[in-house]
């Protein structure tokens, strides 16, 4: 018999290298609030790790990922947000891995949220750098195909 797991948030953050950072909400994850607090830490994070680097987010169209406050974190000369158009998930590098994880621990059975967070977790930090380029490239290939088309 297979329990249910309540809605659980995660929001991640790569890098062309590497999965950056990774956090779980147990619930309201994408309240303005919330999601605020996360990026401006991750943020502050990724400046520090990539001193004087471009640093490109792409999110799509939640709202929460346009607020003013998160506009507002985004005002300097070294931070740029892409945000994709609505219900685009192949546009995301972030989507590309999180389908990638899916598949790989959509049949195992979980007692909670927390071992659903630590086999993600565990997953998605295991991932190869070629394994996260992919995700690159499978978003910026199919961001060309879509614009050579029109």
């Amino acid at each position: 018999m297979h329990k249910r797991i309540d809605n659980l948030t995660c929001t991640a953050c790569i890098s062309v290298n590497a999965v950056e950072a990774l956090r779980f909400f147990d619930e309201g994850g994408t309240k303005n609030e919330n999601y605020a607090e996360y990026f401006e830490m991750l943020l502050k994070a990724m400046k520090t790790k990539f001193p004087g680097k471009m640093l490109l987010f792409v999110q799509d169209n939640l709202w929460a990922h346009k607020s003013t406050l998160i506009c507002r974190l985004m005002q300097d000369d070294y931070t740029r947000m892409l945000m994709t158009p609505a219900n685009t998930p192949e546009f995301s590098p972030i989507e590309n891995m999180f389908s990638f994880v899916k598949k790989r621990l959509k049949f195992l059975a979980y007692e909670d949220q927390k071992q659903v967070a630590m086999e993600v977790a565990k997953t998605m930090f295991k991932l190869e750098q070629k394994e996260i380029r992919g995700f690159w490239r499978r978003t910026l290939g199919n961001m060309l195909d879509f614009w050579s088309d029109k």
